[in-house]
């Protein structure tokens, strides 16, 4: 599956989706509620950037690429 990821709520959507977590599982292990993951990932709100690292860490995603899409998916000894 191809995904859009142009911005950091469709680089959150794809990240969580190619790990397969569902909204409720990352929601969880991100100490929020479903519905504010819905809002990151519809771009209705964005996380604030402290919640970035979490995000980053949870997903197991290059912190550069969450932000704005620079550089590669996975992270690497030095991200």
């Amino acid at each position: 599956m191809l995904f859009n990821t142009d911005t950091v709520n469709e680089r959150i959507r794809a990240a969580r989706y190619l790990r397969g977590m569902s909204q409720k599982g990352f929601a969880e292990q991100m100490g929020s509620a479903q519905g504010v993951v819905c809002r990151w990932e519809s771009g209705k709100s964005e996380p604030l950037p402290a919640t970035l690292l979490g995000i980053a860490k949870v997903l197991n995603v290059n912190m550069l690429w969450l932000i704005c899409g620079q550089g590669p998916m996975e992270p690497t000894a030095n991200t």
